[in-house]
């Protein structure tokens, strides 16, 4: 008698915690939707914009922009986006890498102490290797202008003619402008939101990065 009451006992003790884990479960996959589900609507349509077009007034009205095609799937607008679609980010922060691409608004201080404004994509520290290696961080600069500038060119290095149109455009040398320490606005993401660009970086034979300037 007594251990058929410990037996109920224990059951009833693993159903509590069964059900408690069943239901933190649940609490997550609807906080997930939630999360998901939250777009900021205009006339009825997300604000969509390609990562091309994007510029400084956007980032200032939306320090945050999330990629579409990966957590928009099941929305009605998927078909209206690609890899480079991206909308203003309204939720919860800090963002995290792990959830999906971001785009972050981001401080770049020159050599010569000028600041400029930009963005970066943060990363998970495992997808970090070095400070040259920003293939996935890839910091962006808006000049005065308002134009864009990368530091990333992949596997095809810049012509000197484009750099030297940087410099004209920045009205500074290369010794005044690099390292660029860049730093994503406090509070945006987590991850690897911060380093430095010593150049121009192109991956070389053997993932080799070679820095120009």
């Amino acid at each position: 008698m007594k251990m058929t009451f410990q037996i109920i006992i224990g059951l009833i003790v693993l159903g509590l915690i069964i059900g408690f884990v069943i239901k933190n479960r649940n609490d997550k996959k609807l906080k997930t939707k939630e999360i998901e589900n939250k777009v900021l609507m205009v006339d009825g349509k997300p604000i969509l914009k390609q990562f091309g077009d994007l510029t400084t007034i956007d980032f200032d009205k939306y320090p945050i922009w999330v990629q579409c095609h990966i957590i928009d799937y099941e929305e009605k607008w998927y078909d209206d986006t690609d890899e480079e679609t991206f909308r203003p980010w309204i939720n919860e922060t800090p963002v995290s890498p792990d959830f999906a691409m971001f785009l972050v608004k981001a401080d770049l201080k020159l050599k010569n102490g000028d600041v400029f404004s930009g963005f970066l994509t943060p990363c998970l520290k495992s997808d970090y290797n070095n400070e040259n290696d920003l293939g996935l961080i890839q910091p962006q600069i808006f000049i005065k202008t308002g134009e864009r500038f990368g530091f990333w060119t992949g596997m095809f290095p810049l012509k000197s003619s484009d750099i030297d149109r940087f410099y004209k455009m920045v009205g500074k040398s290369a010794e005044e402008i690099f390292p660029i320490e860049f730093k994503a606005i406090e509070g945006l993401s987590i991850g690897v939101t911060s380093g430095k660009i010593n150049g121009f970086l192109t991956i070389g034979e053997n993932r080799n990065i070679m820095i120009t300037k």
